[in-house]
């Protein structure tokens, strides 16, 4: 097997980003206080009680919604924004790699999100389809999977599929490779909210 550094920088990423962010963060801080309990044992406990405080805290509805309140701040798009755009670009938002009834591998509810919304503006709208997304994992990618529900269950056809990309920045750039071919200047760009900051950014 060869290394990749794009991949293991992919998987680097997304280890450091699950560590950082709940519910494993607190429980690192959990762990981490009843490890020092054995040497001193209040200020463990401190800790351990501190990460359990703050499991509660992050995992309550209201702070849930304070904490996304100031990552969901891209408005919906608006008819003037669809009159200029010139084609609809859906990011892969992961997969099952476990789904025997649809041969193996799918789309994960994140991205079929995604693509429902992308269906209905598509619809909406009439402009081609692009999805994008890379093999992180399995031997499918993503971008492959996405055209296939968009297809086979929406009945919305894809022109272009790019599946090359492990993250954001990467959608953007090999996305914009197929695009730019193609005369396309302008986007509706399809993710999640808590996302689309950092997707706008890279596109």
């Amino acid at each position: 097997m060869t290394f990749d550094p794009a991949l293991a920088l992919f998987w680097l990423k997304k280890t450091v980003s699950i560590m950082v962010q709940p519910p494993l963060a607190p429980l690192l801080v959990i762990a981490a206080g009843l490890l020092l309990t054995g040497r001193r044992r209040r200020a463990g406990l401190v800790l351990a009680w501190l990460g359990v405080a703050a499991t509660l805290l992050l995992s309550a509805p209201a702070s849930v919604g304070w904490l996304l309140n100031g990552l969901e701040t891209a408005p919906v798009v608006d008819a003037a924004a669809m009159r200029q755009a010139q084609a609809i670009v859906v990011l892969g938002a992961g997969k099952r790699r476990h789904a025997p009834e649809y041969g193996g591998e799918t789309v994960n509810r994140w991205a079929l999100e995604r693509l429902r919304y992308a269906a209905r503006l598509a619809r909406t709208t009439g402009l081609p389809v692009l999805v994008s997304g890379g093999t992180p994992t399995g031997d499918v990618p993503e971008a492959v999977l996405m055209q296939a529900a968009l297809e086979e269950d929406f009945r919305v056809p894809v022109r272009w599929v790019e599946k090359v990309s492990l993250d954001t920045q990467q959608n953007a750039r090999f996305s914009a490779v197929q695009l730019s071919a193609a005369g396309v200047r302008r986007i509706l760009l399809v993710t999640h909210a808590v996302h689309m900051p950092r997707a706008q950014a890279a596109f």
